[in-house]
């Protein structure tokens, strides 16, 4: 035998002894986790896998709409429900008939609203408690005549409690706000003839921890002869803002207002702007 042929044949017998056992122990495998190109099985790769086509959806046809009348009785959520399932309908469809099924839910939902905003208007013409334009005029003459009386009960608070009361503005020679706030206290003082004095917190620490001034500038109001205060403003802030806010306070340091009513002016109080109005003396509903 020359090479080649010797050569030819151990090749022959070295694939004999690779493939064969492979084959026949592919064959007798009984364990059905055996899988795989390990144990003689071929993979399949995605591309070779044939996809089927995805079919398109179908929308079942609902069922037909009752009378208007009763229709106009059903539950806010049925008809939304009804009209959001014969919107999807009518745009697949894609036909008059189920167009006018959706119209129709529309319609009968329009309708629902008109009739509450009627119901509305009659209930708060019935009952002034319920109604906002009891004090909160939307006519030009009432909206300057509520201003004007806002500014006047704002001026009297001011003026009645100067004697009383004082501000206190603390500042910091660091701080670059503080001239500001300084000239819009002056302006505040010269225009209601109310005492500010201004406290440098640096040289002052303890009156600065005294009213927790983390922050410069911070103006406070105290009562006279008393340890009673309540922050006014904290940076920068107008006189118009500095009213409204000193107005507040003063009547948080006289008992006659809850946090709750903070933004709640004088002439509201008690009234439809009142978050509390509809409270008795002892925390019950008046109703």
């Amino acid at each position: 035998m020359d090479a080649f042929s010797k050569n030819r044949a151990i090749f022959y017998a070295m694939v004999f002894c690779i493939v064969v056992p492979g084959l026949s122990l592919a064959k007798e495998r009984k364990n059905p986790e055996h899988k795989g190109f390990f144990w003689g099985e071929e993979i399949e790769s995605e591309q070779d896998q044939e996809l089927e086509p995805e079919k398109p959806e179908t929308l079942p046809k609902p069922s037909p709409l009752p009378q208007r009348s009763e229709l106009m009785k059903m539950p806010p959520q049925q008809i939304k429900r009804m009209m959001q399932e014969r919107l999807e309908y009518a745009l697949y469809i894609k036909t008059p008939e189920a167009t006018k099924d959706y119209l129709t839910l529309k319609d009968i939902a329009r309708r629902n609203a008109s009739v509450h905003t009627s119901l509305s208007g009659y209930v708060l013409a019935n009952n002034a408690e319920l109604n906002p334009r009891s004090q909160y005029s939307i006519t030009q003459p009432g909206a300057i005549a509520r201003r004007q009386a806002t500014k006047t009960r704002l001026n009297s608070r001011l003026k009645t409690s100067r004697h009383e009361y004082a501000l206190i503005m603390l500042t910091d020679p660091s701080c670059s706000y503080c001239p500001v706030q300084r000239n819009i206290l002056k302006r505040f003082a010269k225009k209601h003839q109310w005492n500010v004095t201004e406290v440098d917190v640096t040289q002052s620490p303890e009156i600065a921890a005294f009213f927790n001034a983390s922050i410069t500038p911070m103006t406070v109001v105290i009562k006279k002869d008393s340890d009673q205060w309540q922050p006014v403003s904290v940076g920068v802030e107008s006189v118009s803002r500095i009213e409204k806010n000193l107005s507040s306070m003063l009547r948080m340091l006289e008992g006659e207002l809850d946090p709750k009513q903070y933004y709640t002016s004088e002439q509201d109080k008690g009234g439809f702007l009142d978050p509390l109005s509809f409270m008795d003396e002892q925390g019950g509903d008046r109703r």
